[in-house]
């Protein structure tokens, strides 16, 4: 209960800071993490209220207009906190409302202040109040239109971030923009140090069920099927078995060899949600490495439905290829593509289906593409594989010079692949026969 009311209580201190110097506030409150400090909040909290308060009071007594603008402030700085909190955060978002009436305020205060203190040499009381409150108005417009580019929603959750990294609903909008960027990498780090962050402070109150899963499902995007696993082993204890973390929890399973178990997590998780992308995704995986491919397509169908993505669209491109339907796993890939044009193995894919179809030239620049995108995506298994293609397309057309490029190429980046041997015997042999 006193980490609850603290951090209330911070961000009414805080949103009032905003709306006067909403370039310079924080935009978020971090979590106190300690008793004296969640303490002391609450008393900067209840002298910064009962200030608000006696302005209410008093000026409602000596001039309406300052008190029902106190009263709007003090009524806003209570409720706006509640409003911009969660996903519908951060805090940040209330400036806009606030400061107006707080900066009508305190227009009204020094317009007061001036016509007692200041009017002689303002030409009279009433022009000294004119004076007075338009320059505070003034000071008032100029803070908040100077902070507007800080205030943009990237910016805010941002910070908000920064300030607090167990935040969840921050941490989720911040990597949700990095994944439009593709960037998941980045989108990994940020959910995975929510994740860390809330585990160490939990016994504060803070869950980080969502920040677990979002790793997770970062995680298993990237192919680091282990790391999967450790972030929802990580926040198991405090998070409900809900049908997305199951649905998780059953392609880590599969994706780490656990097949059977990774099936019944995954119907389990099917009878909770009939829609969920990832418990889908892994009935067809482990389907499909059986050969059974009607079942395999069906699954695969629900998960991209379902918003599975990349990969389930990966999957139904290579059960396409291997059946033969070149045009239909082309399209698959192109619409992946579409969806995220950093993907290094869908260009991978593309360029197989040209060299599948005999079109050397598309096929050799997909091949090179694919090894420069994987190569900046720190994706070192498409490049080697791009690379060994590469030297089979090639020598396929003579062209030995430049396959003992892509091999020399391969050494080097790869220096302990298996296929290295076999590739050079292979171009020796083509070398010989062309002498």
């Amino acid at each position: 209960m006193l980490w609850a009311l603290s951090d209330a209580a911070w961000r009414f201190v805080l949103l009032i800071a905003l709306g006067v110097a909403p370039y310079a506030a924080p935009v978020e409150a971090a979590p106190a993490t300690g008793a004296l400090f969640a303490i002391l909040r609450l008393g900067v909290f209840v002298l910064l209220a009962g200030a608000l308060a006696l302005v209410v009071r008093v000026g409602w007594r000596a001039d309406r207009r300052l008190g029902a603008l106190a009263l709007a402030t003090l009524a806003l700085a209570v409720l706006l906190p509640v409003v911009f909190r969660g996903d519908a955060g951060p805090l940040g978002r209330g400036m806009w409302v606030l400061a107006p009436f707080e900066w009508g305020t305190l227009a009204v205060l020094a317009g007061h202040g001036a016509a007692r203190w200041l009017a002689p040499r303002l030409g009279g009381a009433r022009r000294a109040r004119l004076v007075a409150g338009a320059v505070v108005a003034a000071v008032g417009v100029a803070s908040v239109l100077g902070a507007r580019s800080r205030m943009r929603a990237d910016r805010l959750w941002a910070e908000a971030l920064a300030a607090a990294p167990a935040s969840e609903p921050a941490a989720l909008n911040v990597a949700r923009a990095k994944d439009e960027a593709h960037d998941r990498k980045g989108a990994f780090a940020v959910l995975d140090t929510c994740a860390a962050r809330g585990v160490a402070l939990a016994n504060a109150g803070v869950t980080v069920c969502r920040c677990g899963e979002g790793a997770a499902s970062e995680a298993l995007d990237l192919g680091t099927f282990q790391r999967a696993q450790t972030e929802l082993d990580a926040t198991s204890r405090a998070c409900p078995k809900t049908s997305a973390r199951l649905g998780l929890e059953a392609e880590a399973l599969l994706m780490n060899g656990s097949n059977p178990e990774a099936v019944r997590v995954a119907q389990a998780a099917l009878v909770l949600d009939a829609a969920d992308p990832h418990a889908s995704y892994a009935l067809a995986y482990e389907a499909f490495a059986r050969s059974d491919l009607a079942t395999a397509r069906d699954y695969a169908g629900r998960a991209i439905d379902d918003g599975r993505g990349i990969p389930a669209q990966l999957l139904l491109g290579l059960m396409l290829f291997r059946q033969g339907d070149l045009d239909g796993a082309r399209n698959v890939f192109q619409h992946a593509r579409e969806l995220d044009p950093t993907s290094a193995k869908v260009v991978f894919d593309l360029a197989l289906i040209d060299d599948r179809k005999g079109r050397y030239r598309e096929a050799r620049e997909g091949y090179l593409a694919a090894a420069d995108v994987a190569e900046k995506a720190g994706e070192p298994s498409v490049v080697a594989d791009a690379r060994v293609n590469l030297v089979y397309l090639t020598l396929s057309r003579g062209v030995v010079g430049e396959a003992q490029h892509h091999l020399d190429v391969l050494r080097q980046k790869a220096p302990d692949d298996p296929r290295i041997p076999q590739l050079q015997a292979m171009i020796q042999a083509h070398a010989q026969t062309q002498k």
